[in-house]
């Protein structure tokens, strides 16, 4: 099961969805929370979703406003889950796999702190277990998760300490980068925090045989993703093979669908003839996207490699000027990559 939370800070440009493309492609999402999409859902044609073989679940509701949070997933996990809680900051859901009823919720809280007692409220109320909670929690716990004057005072953080204890929950482990978050301001110079994070309680933890969340690189937002792994057994999957949406943009698509189809099969009946088509097709499309999209997936993971170095030097040494116009370049070859 992998999960996959992110404030996008708007979704409705082509650099954003490329983005969320590569990222869906990359770790083969199960589920998919997108928070500050800042356009309608149906302003993103259904195709791009199906292209991600990701079907719509829910958004959460917003009297006079947009949704803020949208909720995607494979369409078999969806079937066996349903939505237990939902407000303007917090969608919680239970679902069902191997066996297992447990929960798990997606934040976008509010930027101040009083509207936020709201959200750990209702957290707390809607208590279950095993249970996960993940996404933009917009505070931090102390002073060690922002830099130059980001974040939160004391009194926030200290409510967030409050709610943890209340409600059980532990802040994961994340790998690096530290901050999440990150913004440039002509009269605070570039800022940091720790504003997206993965909270669970005892057992989650004891449900799940491996759990990691890992910190992706931050593309075309000011927020970097989480990525949430969970593993119940060790058994070996073999990925069906899927349709790529991707392909059929390809002009020597459909000319190499057709040549394969058409080799003659020595069969006795109609039906042996289509499956050996099918099979002989299958072994032809897969070595196809292997030798056709190899030289564009190593561009892309040499960009975003070089991106991720980029913004861990800045993390670790500093924002000089050097490293900032190095990530703005790389950001620039990632688009164009991803394009």
């Amino acid at each position: 099961m992998i999960i996959f939370s992110w404030n996008a800070n708007g979704l409705g440009n082509d650099h954003t969805k490329n983005a969320l493309r590569y990222y869906c492609r990359t770790y083969h999402l199960d589920w998919v929370a997108i928070y500050e999409a800042k356009v309608h859902l149906s302003t993103i044609h259904s195709s791009y979703w199906r292209g991600l073989n990701l079907s719509f679940y829910t958004e959460n509701v917003r009297i006079n406003l947009r949704p803020n949070i949208w909720i995607f997933g494979k369409q078999e996990l969806i079937n066996n889950s349903r939505i237990i809680y939902s407000s303007d900051q917090y969608i919680l859901i239970e679902t069902n796999i191997s066996s297992h009823a447990w929960y798990f919720g997606f934040v976008h809280a509010r930027y101040t702190h009083i509207p936020r007692r709201d959200l750990w409220s209702s957290i707390c109320a809607h208590a279950a277990t095993p249970m996960c909670i993940m996404g933009d929690f917009n505070v931090v716990l102390g002073a060690h998760e922002r830099s130059r004057g980001a974040g939160n005072p004391t009194r926030p953080s200290q409510e967030f300490h409050n709610f943890l204890d209340e409600a059980h929950l532990h802040d994961m482990d994340t790998a690096c980068p530290q901050f999440t978050w990150v913004t440039r301001r002509s009269n605070l110079g570039y800022m940091v925090a720790r504003l997206d994070r993965v909270l669970v309680n005892d057992d989650f933890m004891d449900l799940w045989q491996t759990t990691s969340a890992t910190v992706l690189p931050r593309i075309s937002s000011d927020h970097h993703p989480i990525l949430l792994r969970l593993l119940v057994t060790a058994d070996h999957v073999v990925r069906p093979f899927r349709f790529q949406q991707m392909w059929s943009t390809y002009s020597s698509f459909l000319p190499l669908v057709t040549a394969c189809w058409s080799l003659l099969i020595t069969a006795n009946n109609t039906i042996h003839r289509v499956t050996q088509k099918l099979k002989r097709l299958k072994v032809t499309l897969k070595a196809w996207n292997r030798d056709t999209f190899r030289n564009i997936y190593v561009v892309v993971e040499e960009a975003v490699e070089a991106l991720n170095a980029v913004q861990a030097e800045v993390a670790t040494l500093g924002d000089t000027d050097d490293r900032l116009i190095a990530e703005v370049e790389c950001h620039i070859r990632l688009n164009t990559a991803l394009a």
